[in-house]
């Protein structure tokens, strides 16, 4: 799992049979057997990576920004590269780009769990656009942004964000 999940979210290669084989050290009959197919592989490994996904972000404590940032920061930190890369490939994969489809909708999901008193706290006509204002702030690209093209280091990264969410969040 650990050698397609590196090729899926680490590689431009192609995602086969054989490459998770080799770099895992099994044989193509072993991953055939563990997954059915080259699809049941992909759709295995972004499952696995979804599953440690949640576990990372369901530490976020709901209504608290700074905290909130800082388990995105740690979820980021760790796969933000590998996703920015995975999402450049999902066009070419269809199983990823489910996965990622889904990812999508489960980030909306935390956002709106994770900001829900400052979101009840809006009007009715404010709280969706607020929403959705979160949900593109706490993307992996302004992640990738801010630490990848600017350059800033974590903590100045982190404190940058957790601003620009706390001024949306009203918090």
């Amino acid at each position: 799992m650990d050698a397609a999940m590196g090729i899926l979210f680490g590689s431009q290669a192609p995602i086969t049979l054989s490459s998770t084989a080799e770099r895992s050290g099994v044989s193509v009959q072993t991953i055939l057997r563990g997954f059915g197919s080259q699809p049941g592989l992909v759709q295995a490994a972004a499952e696995e990576a979804w599953r440690l996904v949640v576990d990372q972000r369901s530490q976020a404590p709901v209504g608290d920004v700074a905290a909130s940032v800082k388990v995105l920061f740690i979820h980021y930190e760790t796969y933000g590269d590998r996703l920015v890369q995975a999402r450049a490939r999902e066009a070419a994969v269809p199983e990823l780009a489910a996965g990622l489809n889904r990812a999508r909708a489960d980030h909306r999901r935390w956002v709106a769990r994770t900001y829900r008193p400052q979101l009840a706290a809006r009007p009715d006509a404010e709280r969706e656009r607020a929403l959705n204002a979160l949900v593109a702030l706490t993307d992996v690209y302004n992640w990738k942004l801010l630490r990848r093209d600017l350059a800033l280091d974590r903590r100045e990264a982190e404190a940058t964000l957790a601003g620009m969410v706390a001024a949306i969040a009203g918090a």
